[in-house]
């Protein structure tokens, strides 16, 4: 396997990352937005999208 999808596979093991890619596969969200939905700090969300994003997952707009 490649390096992208281990990361990616180990992002799944995360209950935030699973509840970020969830809430994103209605619409997309901002940081904020992202943390009431998803209940957490924005420091952890922020940390998490730099992963997602950064195995192409998520894009910012």
């Amino acid at each position: 396997m490649d390096e992208d999808a281990d990361e990616f596979l180990a992002l799944l093991d995360d209950e935030y990352a699973r509840a970020i890619l969830s809430e994103l596969t209605t619409e997309p969200m901002s940081v904020s937005e992202l943390c009431t939905a998803c209940e957490m700090p924005e420091p952890i969300a922020d940390r998490l999208l730099n992963r997602i994003e950064a195995v192409d997952r998520v894009t910012e707009t």
